[in-house]
């Protein structure tokens, strides 16, 4: 619910919403009050239209001010339909940077190439600049020596924060790997 209202209120916000109903809106009250007499054979639906406006004023602007609210109701609906229909797809790009543990992208020597924000934290924070600082020597040497993907999670001791934790790669297309780290609850002791 609260996305749904965050959505409406981004659209709203947005100056294309009302100038997109300006634009539709002059061409729905122009069709309705002009063109439509003229196509019926009225001479002048000029004067037609101040007529009408001078008998019933409140329906004349009624009518008027649907049009302009109309298409803005209508693009709201649609632009935020869209985008609730989305959000699994917004989430999960958003997962990188969100997630606490370590997600990150090293090249076939190590070097870490992409990391999410707080990834970048942790690692400013725990001083690693290449994939073997956090996974150790003899686990990346497994990952390279493999098919590079692995399904079933390593585990791997990281000193500095004294979790264990669990790590799956998989290879990128341009033949760097994808390492996604997940800490492991630590054990309960009664």
């Amino acid at each position: 619910m609260q996305d749904l209202r965050r959505y409406i209120q981004d659209k709203l916000r947005s100056r294309n919403t009302y100038i997109v109903a300006l634009i539709v809106g002059t061409f729905i009250n122009g069709y309705g009050h002009f063109l439509v007499p003229t196509l019926r054979g009225e001479t002048e639906p000029l004067s037609r239209f101040l007529a009408e406006l001078a008998q019933s004023p409140g329906l004349v602007i009624c009518s008027i001010v649907l049009a302009y609210v109309f298409p803005m109701c209508v693009g709201v609906y649609s632009s935020v339909a869209t985008r609730f229909a989305t959000r699994p797809i917004e989430r999960r790009s958003w997962f990188p940077d969100h997630k606490p543990d370590p997600v990150f992208r090293a090249t076939s020597d190590g070097k870490i190439c992409d990391w999410g924000s707080q990834t970048g934290v942790f690692f400013e924070e725990h001083g690693v600049s290449k994939a073997q600082d956090v996974l150790g020597d003899d686990t990346w040497t497994q990952v390279m020596a493999s098919d590079r993907t692995h399904d079933e999670p390593l585990t791997v001791r990281f000193p500095p924060t004294r979790r264990n934790y669990s790590v799956v790669t998989s290879p990128a297309p341009n033949g760097d790997i994808n390492v996604y780290m997940t800490r492991q609850p630590e054990a309960v002791t009664v």
